[in-house]
């Protein structure tokens, strides 16, 4: 059972579920830089781009919807 994620995680944030995301979003080809962990412009961009890719709310936010998604990639 893959495991869940606080309700929101946006810019600014700074957290292993951060990093999570990112591990998660390089596996899928996207290119992160900046501090592990630490959800900056380059991660909001990330998940951004995987948002329009599939066809979900694009807000550069990792929700519940976001994450479920992450997950099933």
């Amino acid at each position: 059972m893959a495991k869940t994620i606080s309700p929101l995680i946006r810019r600014g944030a700074r957290s292993g579920e951060v990093a999570d995301v990112q591990a998660r979003l390089r596996a899928l080809g996207a290119r992160i830089e900046g501090e592990l962990g630490v959800y900056g412009s380059e991660t909001e961009k990330a998940v951004r781009a995987f948002q329009q890719e599939r066809g979900i709310l694009v807000d550069g936010v990792v929700g519940p919807y976001t994450w479920r998604e992450l997950v099933a990639a």
